[in-house]
Parts: structure tokens; sequence; C-alpha cells
């Protein structure tokens, strides 16, 4: 079929045939570019998109982490300082700690304080260190007495006094005594051993 001949025939055709032959023309033209160029472009351009939100959500997560990476470092520090303080403050183990209750007593003595009573509480476990309540109750002199609570905060070990109550003795004929009696709780620390470290942290292991 030469040319001149498929010319004669479009040309015999009505408008309409025309205009679906050239819309169906189109459509065909269409289907083309959009099955070997639009179409990979728009997958491309949809990956593109998906690949920007995913790396917007991974810069904003690390924008928190570094917002709050100084908070980090300062609570590093901070239980850094705590273990350095408990290794070098604190008693090693139980037998220190008892060593450091019996040296209470002994520090009364030297100071003429007189223990009615003495009772060690339980142990309460921390981070780095244990701390333990002792109650005492004390006689003496009201300068015997403050003697003694100033060279009990002065042992090279930590003991804090968290309070205590004076109340006048009784002399011997029922009349006020030169003496005091004092009620008193203390917390001494101890650093914890590294058996008491290890066994603090499996549980943790665990968990992973």
């Amino acid at each position: 079929m030469d040319k001149d001949l498929i010319l004669k025939k479009i040309e015999s055709l009505t408008l309409l045939h025309k205009a679906l032959i050239v819309v169906g023309s189109l459509i065909v033209l269409g289907g083309v570019y959009w099955f070997f160029w639009l179409s990979p472009d728009l997958d491309r351009m949809a990956y593109l998109r998906n690949d920007v939100t995913r790396l917007d959500q991974e810069i904003a997560a690390n924008r928190a982490k570094i917002k709050i990476l100084p908070e980090l470092e300062a609570e590093l520090f901070r239980r850094e300082a705590e273990f350095v303080w408990a290794k070098t403050l604190l008693p090693e183990d139980t037998q220190a700690l008892e060593g450091l209750l019996a040296s209470f007593e002994i520090l009364g003595r030297d100071e003429g304080v007189e223990f009615q009573s003495f009772q060690p509480g339980a142990e309460v476990m921390h981070d780095f260190y244990a701390t333990r309540s002792v109650k005492l109750v004390l006689r003496g002199s009201f300068h015997n007495l403050m003697r003694y609570f100033d060279r009990l905060a002065r042992v090279d070990r930590l003991v804090r006094l968290e309070s205590i109550k004076l109340t006048p003795g009784q002399g011997k004929d029922g009349g006020v005594s030169v003496e005091l009696g004092a009620d008193c709780q203390l917390s001494v620390y101890r650093a914890l051993t590294s058996k008491e470290l290890e066994a603090k942290a499996q549980p943790v292991k665990g968990k992973k």
C-alpha cells in the first residue's frame, strides 16, 4: 500500500473518524510516554520523597539526642564523682562499717559521754554505696556532748547527724542534773564491694 493510497483513504474518512484516529494516536503516544518515561520518573520521585522524609526523621531524632547530650554528660560526671567519693570516703565493706560504728562509742568515752543505747538499723542499697541508720541515746554534759558531735563530724568516714533531741537529766534528789540526755539519729555510709556492684548489675544484663 503506497503513500498516496493511504492519504486518499484518510481523506475519504469522515471528520468523526479522523478525530477518533487522532485521539487514539494521542492515547497510544501517551501510554508509551507514561510507560517508558513518566512512570519511572514518578516512581523515583516517590522514592526520593520517602527517602527525604526518612532523613528528616533521622535528623530530628539526632537533634533530640544532641539536645540532651549535655544532660547525659552531666549525669555521667555526677555518677563518676559519686563513685570516686564512695571509694575514697566510705568504708569498703560491712566489717569496716562495724569498726566505724564501734569507734563512735570510743569517741564518746574519750569525751565523757555515756552510751545508754546503740541501735543500728538495716542497710539501704544505693548506686555505689549503702546507708545505715543508727539510733543513739547518750548522756553527758552539754559541752561534752557538743565536743563529741564535733569529733563525730570530723571522722575520716562519712557520718551525718540526722536529728538530735536534748532533754534535761534527773539529779539524785529529783532535781535537774547538769547532765543532758541526747536522742540522736545518724546515717553512716559505706561503699559497695565489687561483688555487690556485680550483683546489682546482673538484673540489668538479664533484661537485655
